[in-house]
């Protein structure tokens, strides 16, 4: 692991080291930027807090506060702003944790494609996993909505994030005339013929 910043505070022998100023921690191709952090060296732990944010070669999450176990690939942050590189699928979450390099969990989440800027539909839920080996989002307690209106309760509901093909629900299919929601498709596939439902 590597790490960088403007200043950093501790004795030879100390186990903590204080960082300061543009702070970067890099593990593989991991990398964790804040304002100010401490690195448990011994525990290979760092807590950040400020302008936080980690970069995964699939994710990017921006935060208030991060403790991450740099090796185990685990940690959570707070206050977070999550997009899933590659995808257009964004969000936010009060807390976001990673269980392992392709796993992630979210709690009090929000889940869109919509560009930035932008959210015509959006799924709000309590808990959100997010799997990118299987391809698959799985969300607890959800509430789909179009524009400010809710539309569907999803007690619990999986969805694909990728463009592998599957059974089951697709994310919503939005037409637009004049910042007017003009249309709506909720696609439902199946391995043999997708089809389309329209409200």
């Amino acid at each position: 692991m590597e790490a960088e910043a403007d200043s950093a505070e501790g004795r030879l022998g100390d186990e903590v080291v204080s960082l300061s100023g543009d702070v970067r921690v890099q593990q593989g191709s991991d990398l964790l930027r804040a304002d100010r952090a401490e690195y448990d060296r011994a525990a290979n732990v760092v807590d950040a807090q400020g302008n936080v944010l980690v970069v995964r070669p699939d994710l990017r999450v921006a935060g208030e506060t991060a403790r991450l176990d740099m090796a185990a690939e685990k940690g959570e942050i707070t206050g977070a702003e999550y997009r899933l590189v590659g995808t257009n699928a964004r969000g936010t979450a009060e807390v976001a944790h990673f269980r392992d390099k392709a796993r992630s969990d979210y709690q009090n989440v929000t889940y869109t494609t919509c560009r930035p800027g932008r959210e015509d539909w959006v799924l709000k839920a309590r808990e959100l996993q997010i799997d990118r080996v299987e391809g698959l989002a799985d969300a607890k307690d959800a509430t789909l909505k179009l524009g400010d209106v809710p539309v569907a309760y999803l007690p619990s509901f999986s969805f694909p994030i990728d463009d592998r093909r599957r059974s089951g629900w697709l994310v919503p299919r939005l037409g637009f005339s004049d910042s007017r929601v003009s249309s709506s498709a909720f696609p439902i596939t199946s391995t043999s013929r997708p089809t389309t439902t329209r409200p």
